[in-house]
């Protein structure tokens, strides 16, 4: 099946990152997707925080220990409300 789509240059250039990352060809993406409009959606969320993220100067590993630390808090805090 063939199916020709649309798309803002935006959303081009969202759909070929993605797929650079994902290591196939953009036609394929969307096969990899569940959602090509939620692979334009994610890419353009995620641009600030990816952006705070790199000039914060925290390491990945540092992130993720934060990361945790605050789903731990947050885990711990709903389990003593539920008691």
């Amino acid at each position: 099946m063939t199916l020709q789509i649309f798309l803002t240059s935006e959303a081009e250039t969202l759909l070929r990152e993605h797929a650079a990352e994902a290591g196939v060809q953009p036609p394929s993406l969307p096969a990899e997707s569940s959602n090509v409009r939620s692979v334009a959606r994610r890419g353009r969320n995620q641009r600030p925080i990816h952006k705070r993220f790199l000039e914060s100067g925290t390491t990945e590993d540092e992130l993720i220990e934060e990361l945790e630390q605050a789903k731990d808090e947050i885990r711990a805090e709903r389990r003593a409300r539920q008691a």
